[in-house]
């Protein structure tokens, strides 16, 4: 494998990553949800893998972005 790429591999490969990354993604781009209190192992999972949680809250607002740029082209 090219020496630069080596990380990729170990790039979101365990469970508690995937998650902090899709609680990011949704704290952003759901912003109207009703927040809740996570629970222990939630919390522990994000505390864990907050630069997860972190690039998923990037990809949730530019999703959101996106999101009403295309509403926005749709309507008018």
């Amino acid at each position: 494998m090219i020496p630069p790429f080596k990380w990729i591999h170990t790039f979101i490969d365990t469970p508690a990553e995937w998650h902090a990354l899709v609680e990011g993604f949704c704290d952003v781009f759901f912003p109207f949800v009703k927040r809740y209190q996570p629970s222990k192992a939630l919390k522990e999972a994000i505390e864990s893998e907050h630069h997860y949680y972190n690039f998923g809250r990037v990809l949730g607002f530019i999703a959101w972005v996106w999101f009403w740029v295309g509403v926005y082209k749709v309507v008018t």
